[in-house]
């Protein structure tokens, strides 16, 4: 008996030291400092939270990352208080404060958004040394079919780092309520064909990498967000301010099997900084950028390169090179079903358009003729004209805003410019006022309409904001790892 019972506490002892239940255990870091935090995660198992408290002096300089497999929270503790310094070298590529590679585990527990499992950074303040190339707050790695969509980075401040969150493969969460000073948010690159094949991703339906509800501060280099090679993004309700690179870009097809974005939604942002550059730039997958108050007249949609270089998706139910009407359950990888409207300039509320940029590259010759075509490819909102259907620049484009009622008095005729928009809202299409930035007093809230060649069909709905995921917090039920 006496035997039994030594086993009985000998097992209960090891239950307390290595917690593995249901029941998920938090601990906190002994300090902040690389060697403690990195500590307390490798005491962690799936699902724990690890706290990190306030840097004492010398402890917050880090020389390289650590490295995590397993889904877990890692909390500073406010970003006045658990300030991180990069102390990275210039040979340190693709290094990152926290780098996340989840294993079979975690990537079961990540998959759905409904899942157990949640990888999860915030409450610091991430500092660096002048946006040193390739060096980010958080780095995470998932070059397998299993999407995982459980990731969020949140309530952190950054400071002078090439990129707050750079992902690669098959990553899909949220980056919200976080401060940026001169430090791009995120830059989402996915798994390439096997994006496109096996996590293919539709407009409005929450897939992809979300950047919203954050503040940025630029001082004349950055982009707020880019992405391609299958992955989407969708950037909405950030207010940025200062002079930059771009404000979001999209990359299309590149050679050596590079591929494009699969979706982009750009919506409720106040882009109130100077970009030098094209400001939103388009060159793949579909896209819905709409209602964003911005500070310049530079806007395009492109074809970056001839497709035949990057080869198309197996999937694909549309050819891609050359002119086509793309269907609607079509997979393409240049630019098709976007729509573009109420995107108005901060000086005097005119919208802004998008240009054909006639730069595609087909492997010998640049600037062949494009393949996208307006009214085809991708529809437009001007300024001059109430939309009457027609697809005129003097009577509003391809794309209209008003009341149901106001569509339903549009009839476009039959068999007639199948694809023209309409957005459906009883919000207000000229005055933005509430709607854009950082936590708007009032979300954006409207169905676009696409004319079939008979009747019109709703198309997209913008996903609930906030982010489902933005609901939880860790516990704080805390023990002490020393």
């Amino acid at each position: 008996m006496n035997i039994i019972k030594a086993i009985l506490l000998l097992l209960l002892l090891l239950s307390l030291l290595i917690p593995y239940s249901a029941d998920a255990a938090n601990f906190v870091a002994a300090s902040a400092s690389r060697a403690d935090v990195a500590t307390a995660i490798a005491s962690a198992t799936y699902g724990d939270t690890i706290t990190v408290p306030q840097c004492a002096a010398g402890d917050c300089v880090w020389t390289s990352g650590i490295e995590i497999t397993k889904d877990i929270n890692i909390i500073g503790s406010g970003i006045d208080s658990t300030i991180l310094t990069l102390g990275f070298t210039d040979n340190q590529i693709f290094e990152a404060f926290f780098k996340f590679t989840p294993d079979a585990t975690s990537r079961s527990r990540l998959n759905q958004l409904s899942g157990e499992g949640t990888f999860q950074v915030a409450g610091f303040m991430f500092a660096g040394n002048n946006r040193m190339q390739n060096k980010f707050g958080t780095l995470i790695y998932n070059m397998n079919t299993t999407a995982i969509r459980r990731v969020k980075i949140h309530n952190n401040k950054y400071t002078s780092i090439h990129r707050a969150v750079q992902s690669r493969g098959n990553v899909y969460g949220v980056f919200y309520n976080n401060q940026l000073i001169s430090t791009n948010a995120s830059y989402p690159l996915g798994y390439g064909l096997d994006s496109w094949n096996n996590n293919a991703m539709s407009l409005g339906s929450g897939d992809g990498w979300y950047v919203e509800g954050n503040t940025f501060s630029f001082d004349g280099n950055g982009t707020v967000s880019g992405g391609g090679q299958g992955m989407g993004h969708v950037v909405r309700y950030n207010s940025v301010t200062g002079s930059h690179n771009i404000y979001v870009e999209s990359h299309g097809n590149q050679p050596s099997f590079v591929r494009g974005t699969q979706i982009t939604e750009i919506y409720g942002n106040n882009f109130a900084s100077t970009p030098s550059q094209s400001a939103i730039d388009l060159r793949g997958g579909k896209g819905m950028v709409f209602f964003n108050k911005v500070n310049t007249y530079y806007f395009c949609v492109r074809e970056e390169y001839n497709d035949t270089l990057s080869g198309v998706p197996m999937n694909n139910a549309c050819p891609e090179d050359g002119p086509q009407i793309c269907l609607d359950n079509c997979v393409s990888m240049k630019v098709n079903h976007t729509y573009l409207f109420n995107n108005r300039h901060i000086l005097d509320s005119s919208i802004i358009p998008f240009p054909i940029r006639e730069d595609r590259y087909d492997g010998v010759n640049a600037n062949v003729p494009p393949e996208l075509v307006e009214n085809r490819e991708f529809w437009q909102q001007y300024s001059t004209g109430t939309f009457d259907g027609t697809g005129r620049a003097n009577a509003g484009g391809g794309v209209g805003c008003g009341t149901l009622a106001e569509m339903n008095a549009i009839n476009p005729g039959s068999g007639q410019h199948i694809g023209f928009g309409f957005w459906v809202t009883d919000q207000s299409c000229s005055d933005l006022t509430d709607l854009i930035g950082a936590n708007p007093t009032t979300p954006i809230s409207g169905t676009l309409y696409r004319w079939s060649g008979s009747e019109w069909v709703a198309y997209y709905t913008p996903y609930q904001y906030p982010h489902p995921l933005t609901a939880s917090d860790p516990p704080q039920n805390l023990h002490i790892v020393q």
